[in-house]
């Protein structure tokens, strides 16, 4: 019998048995955001396919498709990415505008799950839901990668190395998965410079979050980083090779026509600003779901957000 003087022991907020419920309804929830997720993906594929069908192939386009019928390491103006991807797709369903557009289209698929895998390792499957809603309703996500042009070959093998970066730093350091990780990074890099020049924007600034975070610091003592950006200058070396026979002309061209010249009437800062634009979809998945939030690192053990 209790007594006014008997002591009233609380209870645990949590009995096992609701712990295992509330367990089962975050995976059932977990599980619901996949199949969301899955759905704006395919959401945003019936859209471009819907835009390809009804827009004929642009100036720009034709002109990449010249490109594939003479494969080569280079071109007056970009990579061979885009005329690697537009072969693959003629060479299944010949010289139409499906075959133009089938390997970008691909490539948009490339770029829209691999944000939500980015945005689910990062944040959590609420988070792969918002990113899948972006990469769905974004005009540019919409409209621009269902375009035979660069952009889309650089977004897919950037977006792709990011998922494969983000492993690599959540690995134990030295580590042969980590090695593994690096070396997959590397690859997707080569890719990203074989598709468009701007793709060197990525490792510079990797580096410098190494140099300005103290705990990504120790990665530059591990081999997976050399050994990721020797695999991607080796992808890359085609095109500086057959550019060195040609007086540079590539680099020449990209750099009078981003930063001055008589052909371009943009200041740095509009050509910033263009640039800017194309990696905006990697771009609002962090800003909408790393946040202040997921940037204090300093006690947690994985600073792979920070450095994304």
């Amino acid at each position: 019998m209790l007594t006014a003087e008997t002591p009233v022991v609380a209870q645990p907020a949590f009995t096992p048995c609701a712990s295992r419920f509330r367990k089962a309804g975050l995976k059932r929830s977990g599980h619901r955001s996949w199949r969301i997720a899955a759905l704006l993906i395919v959401a945003a594929v019936l859209a471009r396919g819907v835009i390809s069908t009804l827009v004929p192939l642009l100036p720009d386009e034709t002109y990449y498709w010249e490109w594939s019928r003479r494969l080569q390491a280079g071109y007056f103006d970009h990579p061979p990415g885009i005329a690697l991807l537009i072969a693959m797709g003629t060479s299944l369903f010949g010289d139409t505008t499906f075959g133009v557009r089938f390997g970008p289209a691909i490539g948009a698929i490339v770029v829209h799950v691999s944000i939500v895998i980015l945005a689910a390792r990062l944040a959590g499957p609420r988070a792969a839901v918002r990113a899948a809603v972006l990469g769905a309703v974004m005009p540019f996500s919409v409209l621009g990668l269902a375009l035979a042009t660069p952009d889309v070959a650089l977004l897919a093998s950037t977006s792709v190395a990011l998922v494969f970066l983000e492993r690599a730093l959540s690995s134990p350091i030295r580590s042969r998965r980590s090695l593994g990780w690096w070396t997959l990074t590397g690859v997707a890099l080569g890719c990203a410079f074989l598709s468009k020049f701007t793709a060197g924007l990525l490792p510079v600034s990797l580096v410098i979050a190494c140099v300005v975070y103290a705990p990504l610091r120790a990665r530059f003592t591990e081999p997976g980083p050399w050994v990721a950006s020797a695999v991607a200058l080796l992808l890359f070396a085609p095109v500086v090779v057959w550019n060195a026979g040609l007086n540079w002309i590539s680099f020449r061209f990209q750099l009078n026509h981003g930063f001055g010249g008589e052909e371009n009437d943009q200041d740095v800062f509009a050509l910033v600003d263009k640039s800017g634009a194309r990696f905006l979809p990697l771009c609002q998945v962090e800003r909408s779901e790393v946040g202040v939030k997921e940037l204090r690192l300093d006690t947690r053990p994985n600073p792979a957000p920070l450095a994304l």
